[in-house]
């Protein structure tokens, strides 16, 4: 399916969309470990029947879809049973002194609001406006043509499916490399050791046609004018015609120039580094009674403390981090994996047994494999 735009222009509204994203929904919500979360949900709610078990479900740029199609939510929530479910973008309860969003928002990769308001010249009522949320974004097209093509082409051009199995699942742990632009050098990367001769030639052929039909997504060419009157050097303004001419020579050499080329560019577009810390300022100032300001979606598990006031207490940014193995690039050379789960509880001094009512955070848990 090309990625185009229907009607609205942000998103594709052709029904085979919306049947295709229920399939791939089916599909998650059929695997064992998303039937053992619902299975723990029910078992949690049947044993304290006085107590009302709600579920927030606040939606990131991995499910933007379910902003899209009221299919999608009806099927979600068909699973939850009797659970009181709420499916939103954010989550604000004055109770515990709370915001809670993915982050993404911060994250003009994975997020459609400055596309939208400057290439698609649509009118926003600023970043959090909900139709922002609905418009596709470049990530995703980063994520299915470029790391999803990899894959299918391995297996189906390649025929690795029942051969290579576990070197598939390798490939596929890449998408979690952090930051998301040194994924294909990790995957060059791990080459050294990993695979023989024909399988990196396999990985090669494959990545040339993944990178080739990104390039030529009427998306990919729409989210590059994001880009065009930024003041980038001759040489990198360059790199940009040199990537077509290097997709015409399918050799692994040239494929190393591609990577360098896109590192070198990627020096003008990554997003800062503390960009989601100024978001959460921002959030702050936006609702001057919240105390902490919860985001996810950088993979990387934070607890800052952005100040204390003796009346009241600290304000924390918090980044809840991933269940998923983080790999990351190394500071010298090469890439480290590490295996976490992170969890964030917030309550209060009264459900902790106290009489006072003042706000408390569980730390942040982290676990790490040798």
């Amino acid at each position: 399916m090309e990625w185009s735009f229907g009607s609205p222009i942000w998103v594709n509204n052709e029904p085979e969309v919306e049947i295709a994203c229920n399939r791939i929904l089916a599909n998650i919500l059929a695997l064992p470990a998303c039937q053992a979360f619902f299975e723990e949900l029910f078992i949690l709610a049947a044993a304290i029947p006085h107590i009302p078990v709600k579920v927030t479900y606040v939606t990131g740029n991995h499910d933007r879809a379910i902003n899209n199609y009221a299919s999608l939510q009806q099927r979600i929530r068909k699973q939850f049973k009797s659970i009181d479910l709420k499916i939103c973008n954010y989550l604000h309860l004055n109770k515990y002194s709370l915001l809670c969003r993915h982050g993404h928002e911060w994250d003009d990769t994975c997020f459609g609001y400055e596309f939208a308001r400057k290439v698609l010249d649509l009118s926003m009522k600023g970043r959090f406006d909900p139709a922002c949320y609905k418009v596709q974004n470049i990530g995703e097209v980063i994520t299915a043509e470029i790391m999803g093509g990899i894959i299918y082409r391995l297996n189906n051009t390649f025929q690795w499916q029942g051969r290579y199995d576990e070197l598939i699942n390798h490939i596929k742990d890449i998408n979690n490399v952090r930051p998301a632009l040194s994924a294909i050098n990790c995957l060059f990367w791990s080459t050294s050791e990993e695979f023989n001769n024909e399988q990196k030639n396999d990985i090669t052929e494959a990545l040339w046609k993944s990178l080739e039909v990104f390039l030529n997504t009427s998306l990919a060419q729409m989210w590059i004018k994001l880009y065009i009157d930024l003041p980038l050097p001759g040489k990198i303004s360059k790199s940009f015609l040199l990537l077509n001419n290097l997709l015409k020579d399918d050799n692994f050499d040239s494929l190393h120039k591609v990577l360098e080329i896109i590192k070198a560019a990627g020096k003008y577009f990554k997003t800062p580094a503390d960009i989601y810390l100024k978001g959460a300022m921002a959030d702050f100032a936006r609702y001057p009674k919240v105390r902490f300001v919860i985001y996810g979606h950088t993979h990387q598990a934070k607890d800052v403390i952005i100040e204390n006031k003796k009346e009241k207490g600290s304000y924390r940014y918090i980044n809840t981090g991933t269940y998923l193995p983080q790999i990351e690039e190394a500071k010298v050379n090469g890439f480290g994996i590490s295996k976490r789960m992170t969890i964030t509880f917030i309550y209060s001094k009264k459900e902790n047994g106290s009489s006072k009512g003042e706000i408390y955070i569980a730390g942040i848990l982290e676990l790490f494999e040798r």
